[in-house]
Protein backbone atom coordinates (compact mmCIF):
# COMPACT_ATOMS: atom_id res chain seq x y z
CA UNK A 1 0.00 0.00 0.00
CA UNK A 2 1.33 3.43 -0.93
CA UNK A 3 1.37 5.88 1.97
CA UNK A 4 1.73 9.58 1.26
CA UNK A 5 2.93 12.05 3.85
CA UNK A 6 3.25 15.79 3.93
CA UNK A 7 6.93 15.66 4.80
CA UNK A 8 9.12 18.47 3.56
CA UNK A 9 12.54 17.36 2.30
CA UNK A 10 15.43 18.65 4.39
CA UNK A 11 17.11 21.72 2.92
CA UNK A 12 20.61 21.07 1.64
CA UNK A 13 23.33 23.65 1.36
CA UNK A 14 24.39 24.03 -2.24
CA UNK A 15 27.86 22.55 -2.79
CA UNK A 16 30.66 25.06 -3.27
CA UNK A 17 33.01 24.47 -6.16
CA UNK A 18 36.52 23.39 -5.33
CA UNK A 19 38.80 26.43 -4.97
CA UNK A 20 41.37 27.04 -7.71
CA UNK A 21 45.00 26.14 -7.13
CA UNK A 22 46.92 28.71 -5.11
CA UNK A 23 49.24 29.23 -8.07
CA UNK A 24 46.23 30.47 -10.05
CA UNK A 25 45.35 33.20 -7.53
CA UNK A 26 46.30 36.75 -8.43
CA UNK A 27 46.48 39.60 -5.94
CA UNK A 28 45.86 43.12 -7.24
CA UNK A 29 45.52 46.59 -5.69
CA UNK A 30 41.80 45.94 -5.27
CA UNK A 31 42.27 42.56 -3.58
CA UNK A 32 42.61 38.88 -4.25
CA UNK A 33 40.45 37.85 -7.22
CA UNK A 34 36.84 37.51 -6.05
CA UNK A 35 37.52 39.26 -2.74
CA UNK A 36 37.44 43.02 -3.43
CA UNK A 37 38.56 45.16 -0.53
CA UNK A 38 35.95 47.54 0.90
CA UNK A 39 33.02 45.22 0.12
CA UNK A 40 31.42 42.36 2.10
CA UNK A 41 32.31 38.81 1.11
CA UNK A 42 29.60 37.29 -1.05
CA UNK A 43 31.43 34.30 -2.53
CA UNK A 44 32.55 31.16 -0.69
CA UNK A 45 34.86 30.10 -3.50
CA UNK A 46 38.05 30.97 -1.61
CA UNK A 47 36.95 31.34 2.02
CA UNK A 48 34.48 30.04 4.60
CA UNK A 49 33.18 31.73 7.74
CA UNK A 50 33.65 29.74 10.93
CA UNK A 51 35.63 29.24 14.10
CA UNK A 52 38.78 31.28 14.08
CA UNK A 53 41.91 32.06 16.02
CA UNK A 54 40.25 35.18 17.42
CA UNK A 55 39.06 34.62 21.00
CA UNK A 56 35.27 34.05 21.10
CA UNK A 57 34.91 35.23 17.51
CA UNK A 58 34.30 33.82 14.11
CA UNK A 59 36.21 34.84 11.05
CA UNK A 60 36.92 34.13 7.40
CA UNK A 61 39.15 31.13 6.82
CA UNK A 62 40.87 30.26 3.53
CA UNK A 63 39.66 27.05 1.90
CA UNK A 64 43.28 25.95 1.62
CA UNK A 65 45.56 23.91 3.87
CA UNK A 66 48.26 25.63 5.87
CA UNK A 67 51.75 25.19 4.45
CA UNK A 68 55.36 26.32 4.79
CA UNK A 69 55.53 28.19 1.48
CA UNK A 70 56.17 31.64 2.95
CA UNK A 71 59.08 33.86 3.93
CA UNK A 72 59.00 32.63 7.54
CA UNK A 73 58.97 28.93 6.74
CA UNK A 74 56.17 28.49 9.28
CA UNK A 75 52.98 26.46 9.02
CA UNK A 76 50.38 29.17 8.36
CA UNK A 77 47.46 29.92 6.05
CA UNK A 78 48.48 31.07 2.56
CA UNK A 79 46.50 34.29 3.01
CA UNK A 80 44.22 36.02 5.51
CA UNK A 81 41.13 38.13 4.98
CA UNK A 82 39.91 40.53 7.66
CA UNK A 83 36.44 42.09 7.76
CA UNK A 84 35.25 44.99 9.89
CA UNK A 85 34.93 43.77 13.50
CA UNK A 86 35.55 40.26 12.20
CA UNK A 87 31.90 39.96 11.23
CA UNK A 88 30.49 37.79 8.48
CA UNK A 89 28.67 40.71 6.86
CA UNK A 90 31.35 43.38 7.37
CA UNK A 91 33.31 44.80 4.47
CA UNK A 92 36.86 43.61 3.86
CA UNK A 93 39.33 45.91 5.63
CA UNK A 94 42.57 44.08 4.82
CA UNK A 95 43.99 41.07 2.99
CA UNK A 96 47.39 39.57 3.76
CA UNK A 97 49.30 37.37 1.34
CA UNK A 98 51.91 35.10 2.93
CA UNK A 99 52.23 32.31 0.35
CA UNK A 100 54.90 32.43 -2.33
CA UNK A 101 52.46 30.69 -4.68
CA UNK A 102 50.16 33.72 -5.00
CA UNK A 103 51.38 36.33 -7.47
CA UNK A 104 50.52 39.74 -8.85
CA UNK A 105 49.45 40.18 -12.47
CA UNK A 106 53.07 41.03 -13.28
CA UNK A 107 54.48 37.94 -11.60
CA UNK A 108 55.68 39.35 -8.28
CA UNK A 109 55.32 37.05 -5.28
CA UNK A 110 56.78 36.46 -1.83
CA UNK A 111 60.50 35.83 -2.36
CA UNK A 112 60.77 37.95 -5.55
CA UNK A 113 63.87 40.14 -5.73
CA UNK A 114 63.78 43.89 -5.37
CA UNK A 115 65.14 44.16 -8.91
CA UNK A 116 62.21 42.13 -10.27
CA UNK A 117 59.74 44.20 -8.26
CA UNK A 118 61.02 47.58 -9.44
CA UNK A 119 61.17 46.35 -13.03
CA UNK A 120 57.55 45.17 -12.81
CA UNK A 121 56.29 48.29 -11.01
CA UNK A 122 58.66 51.18 -11.82
CA UNK A 123 56.08 53.77 -10.77
CA UNK A 124 55.19 52.27 -7.38
CA UNK A 125 55.28 54.71 -4.48
CA UNK A 126 58.23 53.95 -2.17
CA UNK A 127 57.95 54.31 1.60
CA UNK A 128 60.75 53.41 4.02
CA UNK A 129 60.25 51.75 7.38
CA UNK A 130 62.66 50.73 10.13
CA UNK A 131 63.84 47.44 8.61
CA UNK A 132 61.81 47.28 5.39
CA UNK A 133 60.76 49.29 2.35
CA UNK A 134 57.16 49.43 1.14
CA UNK A 135 56.22 49.62 -2.53
CA UNK A 136 52.63 50.78 -2.96
CA UNK A 137 50.49 50.34 -6.08
CA UNK A 138 47.11 52.10 -6.01
CA UNK A 139 43.99 50.69 -7.69
CA UNK A 140 40.34 51.67 -7.97
CA UNK A 141 39.25 50.49 -4.53
CA UNK A 142 42.47 49.71 -2.70
CA UNK A 143 46.24 49.69 -2.44
CA UNK A 144 48.60 46.77 -2.89
CA UNK A 145 51.47 47.09 -0.41
CA UNK A 146 54.54 44.97 -1.19
CA UNK A 147 56.97 44.85 1.73
CA UNK A 148 60.64 44.21 1.04
CA UNK A 149 63.37 43.45 3.57
CA UNK A 150 65.96 46.22 3.77
CA UNK A 151 69.47 45.93 2.35
CA UNK A 152 73.01 45.50 3.66
CA UNK A 153 73.33 49.20 4.46
CA UNK A 154 70.49 49.06 7.00
CA UNK A 155 71.72 47.72 10.38
CA UNK A 156 68.13 47.13 11.51
CA UNK A 157 67.41 45.03 8.43
CA UNK A 158 70.59 42.97 8.74
CA UNK A 159 69.75 42.33 12.37
CA UNK A 160 66.14 41.37 11.63
CA UNK A 161 66.28 39.31 8.42
CA UNK A 162 68.51 36.42 7.31
CA UNK A 163 71.02 37.38 4.61
CA UNK A 164 69.19 35.53 1.86
CA UNK A 165 66.02 37.53 2.48
CA UNK A 166 67.53 41.00 2.25
CA UNK A 167 66.15 42.89 -0.78
CA UNK A 168 63.38 40.31 -1.32
CA UNK A 169 59.59 40.46 -0.91
CA UNK A 170 58.56 39.32 2.57
CA UNK A 171 54.78 39.50 2.13
CA UNK A 172 52.06 41.59 0.52
CA UNK A 173 48.85 43.14 1.78
CA UNK A 174 45.87 45.01 0.38
CA UNK A 175 44.14 47.86 2.22
CA UNK A 176 41.33 50.25 1.22
CA UNK A 177 42.38 53.16 -0.97
CA UNK A 178 41.96 55.71 1.83
CA UNK A 179 43.97 53.71 4.37
CA UNK A 180 47.60 54.37 5.22
CA UNK A 181 50.16 51.90 3.88
CA UNK A 182 51.91 50.53 6.95
CA UNK A 183 54.80 48.16 7.58
CA UNK A 184 53.66 44.82 8.93
CA UNK A 185 57.17 44.15 10.24
CA UNK A 186 57.17 47.43 12.14
CA UNK A 187 53.81 47.22 13.91
CA UNK A 188 53.11 43.45 14.09
CA UNK A 189 49.42 44.10 13.41
CA UNK A 190 48.44 41.66 10.70
CA UNK A 191 46.92 38.27 10.12
CA UNK A 192 43.49 36.69 10.38
CA UNK A 193 42.21 38.89 13.22
CA UNK A 194 42.31 42.65 13.77
CA UNK A 195 44.48 42.26 16.88
CA UNK A 196 48.21 42.31 17.57
CA UNK A 197 50.58 39.39 17.19
CA UNK A 198 49.60 37.53 14.02
CA UNK A 199 52.55 38.36 11.81
CA UNK A 200 54.93 35.51 10.91
CA UNK A 201 58.33 35.80 12.58
CA UNK A 202 61.05 35.15 10.04
CA UNK A 203 63.97 35.35 12.47
CA UNK A 204 66.16 32.25 12.48
CA UNK A 205 66.67 32.14 16.25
Amino acid sequence: MLVLCGCTPAAHKAPVARPPKLANLVVAPDGIAGLPVGLPITSYRLVDYGEHTCPTKGGWLPRYSQDLDNSGGQLIDPFDVVTRSGSQSGEITAEYVWSNKIRTARGIRVGSSLAALTAAYPHATRKTSVATVLYVITGTRGKLVIEVAGDQSNPYATGEWPQDRLNTVLWMDVVPKGAEAESIANNDDAGPCPIKGHVPDVDDD
